[in-house]
């Protein structure tokens, strides 16, 4: 009897023994399943991570127009000082933007060459910048300028609207250009500046996109030789003008985009109008016209 139940008891905790050596073979199969799928998220995650760091590196930065690399389209990034880049697909113009305007040119008929691609060459001998606004109607304000001196500068607008290449057209805000009065600067009458994107077509031309034109009225004052209003009617010809796209001339002291002026020695109409060169006339034809 009792070794029966020996036996017995034998069996069971054999057959007991049995069940947990199969539980323990059964244990691993389960461990690799796990750890074949912890592969497969793994792989999974890699990847994710991968696009996320290559959407990362979809774009470059420039400082400056010759840090421009071909095959990318480029906008003004106000905040940080910058130009971005972004690779464009082989289908696509330069122009991401759907709602970018497409270049407008000027009705008016002035003796300038037709231009297909704006050189070095070109822009040397207009004495012009490589850019321009893409509309020949671009609006402006004012900012801190006292009546006086708004009706001076309208002035100079009107002179600039009467050429019939562009016109400038008066707005209460959010304008293309900003004319603002600032009272103290050490070495200049006046300043412009804004941000332009890249416009990568067959005119090799870049967009303005805004323009701030600051009058410095300490230097107005002190070189206007008794005459204010010519003067300021000078310094806003001028600035404007780079604006809208001019450059410096260096080659002639008494026009109106000369690098250093003499209101005593300029052209004028009268006495509180500067007369508009022909060097003026052409930049701003050449530009617009093409």
């Amino acid at each position: 009897m009792n070794i029966k139940l020996n036996n017995k008891l034998i069996k069971t905790t054999v057959a007991a023994l049995a069940l947990i050596t199969t539980s323990a073979t059964v244990a691993p199969t389960t461990v690799t399943n796990l750890t074949t799928v912890s592969a497969k998220a793994k792989k999974h995650h890699k990847k994710i991570k991968k696009t996320k760091r290559s959407k990362k590196k979809a774009y470059i930065i420039a400082k400056y127009y010759d840090e421009f690399k071909p095959g990318y389209s480029y906008t003004y990034n106000k905040k940080k000082g910058v130009f971005i880049g972004h690779k464009m697909k082989k289908h696509q113009t330069a122009i991401t933007n759907s709602d970018e305007p497409k270049i407008e040119k000027a009705n008016s008929t002035y003796n300038v060459p037709k231009v297909t691609k704006f050189t070095d060459e070109i822009r040397n001998q207009y004495h012009i910048k490589d850019y321009r606004w893409a509309k020949t109607t671009i609006t402006y304000n004012y900012n801190n300028v006292n009546e006086n001196q708004q009706k001076i500068i309208n002035q100079a607008i009107n002179q600039i609207n009467q050429l019939n290449i562009i016109n400038l057209k008066k707005i209460t805000k959010n304008a293309d250009i900003t004319i603002e009065m600032s009272t103290t600067n050490l070495s200049r009458a006046g300043y412009t500046t804004g941000p332009v994107s890249i416009e990568d077509n067959s005119l090799n031309i870049n967009l303005i996109e805004k323009q701030t034109v600051t009058l410095y009225e300490n230097q107005i004052q002190a070189h206007c030789y008794g005459n204010y209003n010519l003067y300021l009617n000078q310094v806003a010809l001028h600035e404007i003008g780079h604006a809208l796209g001019l450059e410096h001339n260096e080659q002639n002291k008494y026009e109106i985009m000369a690098p250093i002026s003499d209101v005593r020695k300029v052209n004028t109409i009268d006495s509180t109008h500067v007369a508009i060169d022909q060097d003026y006339i052409n930049g701003l034809a050449i530009l617009y016209q093409n």
